[in-house]
């Protein structure tokens, strides 16, 4: 029984610690998206796939490459292809069917309540872009200052993003799968319920 005990009061220092860091981060719904300020990550909670913010950093290819690396600061993610951008747009518009980027300049949707590098300030200010890998062309994603998305498929050279009418690269959106983290409210309900599969069994029988 104190065994048990003590994981129940795991469960519950675990839960605490979990609910002073989101007190203390700021964390920002986008549809099925979480996007966190302070990590510069994105997170989709319906497959627990991770993205970077568009603001998470501001590289040029040829230094992406090298922070994507073995040891660089990138190291275990992957720049985002036309498939993974559109289950993004998909995921940020709250729904699960893709939005397929094969046409230029395809409109995939409004995103509900967007306001200004809500997923993190990108190139210029009044509306958010990041570019995604294709091959070896860059794809374009447009989003609007009233949240509208368009996707421009074939946009450009993997290095087009490099400076794009300035000095500021239009980052690429990078990715990483991982398993979808229990909220804790889901570890709490976890160990109270073994806590009263423990007291049952202890039960004396009649």
């Amino acid at each position: 029984m104190s065994a048990l005990k003590n994981f129940v009061a795991a469960v519950v220092c675990t839960t605490s610690a979990l609910c002073a860091f989101s007190a203390s981060a700021t964390v920002i719904p986008v549809g099925n998206l979480k996007t966190d300020t302070q990590t510069k990550l994105t997170t989709d909670t319906t497959t627990g796939r991770q993205y970077t913010r568009f603001d998470a950093f501001n590289l040029t290819y040829a230094n992406l490459l090298t922070a994507l690396a073995t040891g660089g600061q990138w190291a275990g993610w992957s720049i985002a292809t036309s498939a993974v951008s559109d289950s993004f747009i998909a995921a940020a518009l709250g729904t699960t069917t893709p939005c397929t980027g094969n046409t230029y300049g395809a409109q995939c949707g409004t995103v509900a309540g967007w306001t200004d590098s809500k997923l993190g300030a990108a190139y210029s200010s009044g509306s958010d872009y990041y570019t995604y890998l294709e091959g070896n062309q860059a794809g374009l994603v447009y989003i609007a200052s009233n949240g509208a998305i368009m996707d421009y498929a074939g946009w450009g050279s993997a290095t087009a993003p490099d400076g794009y009418k300035g000095s500021t690269p239009i980052n690429y959106l990078l990715y990483k799968e991982t398993a979808a983290v229990p909220e804790p409210a889901s570890l709490a309900l976890l160990g109270l319920g073994l806590l009263g599969l423990g007291m049952a069994r202890r039960r004396p029988r009649k």
